[in-house]
């Protein structure tokens, strides 16, 4: 679900939680050979989201910002219901600790026990750093994408001596990006790589890789976001991650953030 006149864009969330999940059971899966090459380009996306979700999503993350040789970590813990509900808390070091974000649905709320109270992200608000990261607040609350962006299939390419789809993402409507460049794993339907655009100029670079078997998934386990200047990155490691268990429906509410734990 996206607002009226915004689309989210995608961000493997994780993707983030960004993005989490694959394996020859997991479906969509093990499509290969003929059968993979007959596949339209949303069809592609299609089995990559079919593959990204689950009923819910719990995991622990580290988030290290790299500039020249300095170098903050950070440690989080996501948890993700079906592509609209989300909660990401930071729970080390200790002067970020108890900071969390948190979308339902269309609206987003930042946390920070400094301030004291959960203050709405909107607008072009949502287009700015995360945390001082390279991810978006977009970005981190991207959950699903395929109907806010045409499609189209350029074609196959090896990357990292793997065979991949390249697909060209236009944004149907308002966006923090005029396009995106993606490249799928034709064999697993895993997001390798994407190159997000502003003004037809890249702007930065999403990898994913360390592929995990998770719960009969393939799972990355470590997303590095470059901007295209390349002088810092952003890596997100996956510590762990369960998927389809219980969630308190109590979790994804303004005053579970409020109490920053």
């Amino acid at each position: 679900m996206t607002r009226q006149g915004w689309k989210r864009p995608m961000l493997l969330p994780v993707i983030l939680a960004v993005a989490l999940v694959w394996a020859g059971s997991a479906p969509g899966a093990g499509a290969a050979g003929s059968e993979a090459a007959a596949l339209s380009p949303d069809e592609i996306l299609d089995r990559v989201e079919q593959n990204l979700q689950g009923d819910t999503r719990r995991s622990v993350q580290t988030m290290t910002l790299s500039s020249g040789v300095s170098q903050l970590v950070r440690t989080m813990e996501m948890f993700a219901r079906g592509d609209d509900d989300l909660l990401v808390r930071f729970t080390e070091p200790a002067d970020v600790a108890g900071t969390g974000l948190l979308v339902l649905g269309d609206d987003m709320w930042l946390y920070m026990p400094v301030v004291g109270r959960a203050r709405r992200i909107a607008g072009s608000m949502r287009e700015a750093s995360f945390m001082g990261s390279d991810f978006s607040y977009d970005d981190m609350s991207a959950l699903s994408y395929q109907d806010d962006y045409r499609s189209e299939l350029l074609g196959t390419e090896t990357l990292d001596g793997v065979s991949a789809y390249k697909l060209a993402l236009t944004p149907t409507g308002e966006s923090s990006y005029s396009s995106l460049t993606m490249w799928v794993d034709a064999e697993r339907f895993v997001i390798l790589r994407v190159d997000f655009f502003k003004g037809g100029t890249l702007s930065k670079t999403l990898r994913a890789s360390d592929v995990r078997d998770v719960q009969g998934r393939p799972v990355p386990f470590r997303l590095e976001m470059v901007p295209a200047s390349g002088n810092r990155e952003t890596v997100i490691r996956l510590q762990e991650v369960r998927f389809d268990e219980p969630l308190d429906d109590g979790l994804f509410s303004v005053r579970t953030l409020e109490r920053g734990r």
